[in-house]
C-alpha cells in the first residue's frame, strides 16, 4: 500500500509520496511504517517510523510529555515531532 500527503499554505503546495506504508495491528499500538519517499514536502515522516499511535486518551509512548495532549492531536510521536497532521494549525505569529 502507498500513501500521498499533499500540503497547501496560502498559495503554497508540497506533497509527500511513500511507495510503502502500513499501520499495524491495535496489538502494537497501531505502529507506522513508512518507507520508499518521494516529493517536495520533505520526508518527515521517517522520523515517526515503527512509532506507536498516541491519543490524548492513550499514549504508549515512554517520553517525559504527553505528546498527543500536549501538540492536540492524535499521532506517531518521537520526541514528539517533525510532522504532526492531525494537530493544531497555526502560524508562528498565532503562536505568540
Amino acid at each position: 500500500m502507498s500513501l500521498r500527503i499533499d500540503l497547501r499554505s496560502g498559495n503554497d503546495t508540497a506533497f509527500a509520496h511513500y511507495a510503502n506504508f502500513n499501520v499495524s495491528s491495535e496489538a502494537n499500538h497501531y505502529a507506522i511504517e513508512v518507507s520508499g519517499y518521494f516529493g517536495t514536502a520533505g520526508d518527515s515522516m521517517k522520523y515517526h517510523n515503527s512509532r506507536p499511535f498516541s491519543t490524548k486518551d492513550k499514549d504508549p509512548n515512554i517520553l517525559s510529555i504527553h505528546c498527543a495532549k500536549a501538540y492536540m492531536g492524535g499521532w506517531w510521536y518521537k520526541n514528539c515531532y517533525k510532522a504532526n497532521l492531525n494537530g493544531l494549525y497555526a502560524s508562528y505569529s498565532d503562536n505568540k
